[in-house]
Order: C-alpha cells, then structure tokens, then sequence
C-alpha cells in the first residue's frame, strides 16, 4: 500500500489485513520501488498524488522493471483522465477514494485470484538460430549473429 497520507494508509491496511492480506506500507513512490525490489508483493495499491514520484510514475516504472504483478490505483482522482492515464501506464484497476471497503476487498480478490503472472519470453528459436530478447543478441548454430538497431 503505498501512500503519503498516514491516514489513509492505516485504514485500506486495516481493511485488507481484516481480511487476511499481509499488507506492506510506504509513504512515497520511492520507497515503494525499494520495497517491491528487496520482495516484490503479490499485488501493489498505489496513490497518485504524492510528492517526489507520483503513483503514474511509479506504475510506469515498475512495469519497465518487469514487475508482472496487478497494480490497482487507489485515489481520490476519480475523472476520466485519470482512470485513463493510470490504466495506460500499467494499472490494472483503478478506484476512487474513499471507497467502500467491500468493493475495495473484491477488486483486490479479482485480481489476485487470476494466479501468479506468466513468466516472459526472453529468447525465441528458429530452428539453429536464438534470440536473446533481454540481452538483445542472437546466435546461429552457436556463433554470434551482428544485429542492426533495427
């Protein structure tokens, strides 16, 4: 859970944890991105609006760094254009605050029920020829093969 008001970090903890959920707070976008580096959670809930990086930042930074988990944004933005760039920098909910904790609890147990992420495909083979996607080189029948940018 991650949040720069206390406050409202206490009551979706107490919520959650009520239900059974571990919950790990932080109070900015920075010590978020230690936390999920040092033991990534099942799920990250996140804020928008916090000082230093906010939560888009920080949904977008995750998701560059392969973390694969649901991201739901937990805000007191509520227009479209929020809901819309939180969704399109790699949320995969979005709920406005203060929400009923019910609706909170389901979101949460949707996203989570539909099991650990699959994990990435980093290298592709064509017959005598792989591609190493993280790496961005290939090789053919174990030679490497020089590639463009492109």
């Amino acid at each position: 859970m991650v949040d720069d008001s206390e406050i409202a970090r206490r009551v979706a903890a107490q919520v959650l944890t009520g239900a059974g959920y571990h919950v790990t707070e932080a109070a900015s976008g920075g010590e978020a991105l230690e936390n999920v580096e040092e033991s990534p959670p099942s799920m990250v809930l996140l804020d928008v609006n916090m000082p230093g990086l906010n939560g888009f930042e920080v949904a977008r930074e995750l998701r560059c760094r392969g973390y694969r988990h649901p991201v739901m944004m937990l805000t007191s933005y509520d227009d479209t254009e929020h809901i819309v760039q939180g969704l399109a920098v790699g949320a995969d909910d979005y709920i406005a605050k203060p929400f009923e904790s019910r609706v909170l609890l389901a979101r949460v147990h949707a996203l989570l029920r539909r099991g650990p992420p699959r994990m990435a495909v980093w290298s592709l083979r064509f017959g005598e020829t792989v591609v190493d996607l993280r790496l961005k080189a290939a090789h053919c029948h174990g030679e490497p093969v020089e590639l463009t940018c492109t």
